[in-house]
């Protein structure tokens, strides 16, 4: 499912790229792809489709072969924001600097929702559960972001061939599994 939604995403993407390119509508100013200005409009974003999602502490698993629209617009609202910022020196040089922070911030957040979601929270609750979720979510982000790029942002031959292998061999275990299926 996971493929099939990303090339969907993919589709969109190229399709709203093209439409921006044609009507030369401007790149978003820098200070709105910073953090903490931009999970203002990340977080209520993220937190309106998880609203409708109730199966765990973050997204649902896709369940049928026709998209479901809220779990597509979760998906396309962190895709977007990274084709957005890809290349930008805004993202490349400032977002994830305050990790440490961004993972403390994220805890409270992560127990809260959690405890919300043993609850079956409904009503205000609900929202409280999707604001916790959504800012877990971003301030996790954040952190691994800034984690990877102080600690691992360096040339590594083994680390390099690791990541290689794994996509390969996820890759390599689809027909198999589709066999088997079948």
């Amino acid at each position: 499912w996971f493929l099939y939604y990303l090339l969907m995403l993919v589709a969109g993407f190229a399709l709203v790229s093209l439409l921006v390119t044609s009507w030369k509508i401007p790149p978003l100013p820098g200070w709105v792809l910073s953090a903490p200005a931009c999970l203002l409009v990340l977080v209520p974003l993220t937190a309106i489709a998880q609203f409708f999602m109730q199966q765990s502490f973050g997204p649902d698993t896709a369940m049928g072969i026709l998209p479901w629209p809220p779990k597509l617009f979760y998906y396309a609202i962190f895709f977007g924001f990274g084709a957005i910022c890809f290349g930008r020196p805004e993202f490349e040089d400032i977002l994830g600097r305050w990790w440490p922070l961004s993972f403390l911030l994220a805890v409270p957040f992560f127990f809260h929702g959690s405890h919300l979601f043993e609850q079956g929270p409904s009503g205000t609750q609900r929202i409280v559960f999707s604001l916790c979720t959504a800012l877990y979510a971003w301030l996790m982000i954040l952190g691994c972001l800034g984690v990877f790029r102080q600690f691992f942002a360096r040339q590594n031959s083994r680390i390099r061939y690791v990541s290689d292998a794994s996509y390969w061999m996820y890759l390599a275990h689809l027909p198999f599994i589709m066999l088997l299926q079948a």
